[in-house]
């Protein structure tokens, strides 16, 4: 990742990780995925990777810090609702070692698109 002085981080590579059971029982069509390549590639930037997950804590910290590596940025798609199953905070700070910090403003994003 190179980031010009005072400008923005400039991404050449992106991977995308795709959260959901539901998603993978098929009960949820997935149409992220699509919508995260198009718009990446429209900015310049080559997608590597695409993969879809479980709701699984460590399934997704596996996956995220993995594709971190190998590319300059990881959009995830999925797992950030409020049921007990959605643990994709969780695993990415888990996967960069981080704290997960409570974000009221964010909270209230989250359950109002959830409501």
């Amino acid at each position: 990742v190179v980031k010009p002085q005072g400008g923005p981080i400039v991404a050449k590579t992106a991977g995308v990780v795709v959260i959901g059971d539901e998603v993978l029982k098929g009960k949820v069509d997935e149409i992220n995925a699509a919508y995260a390549i198009q718009t990446l590639r429209g900015a310049g930037v080559g997608v590597c990777r695409v993969s879809m997950v479980s709701d699984d804590l460590e399934e997704i910290r596996r996956e995220v810090l993995e594709q971190s590596q190998k590319y300059d940025v990881v959009v995830t798609s999925g797992g950030v609702g409020p049921t007990h199953d959605d643990v994709t905070l969780k695993a990415v700070c888990s996967a960069f070692g981080v704290p997960l910090e409570h974000n009221t403003e964010m909270a209230k994003r989250i359950k109002a698109l959830n409501a």
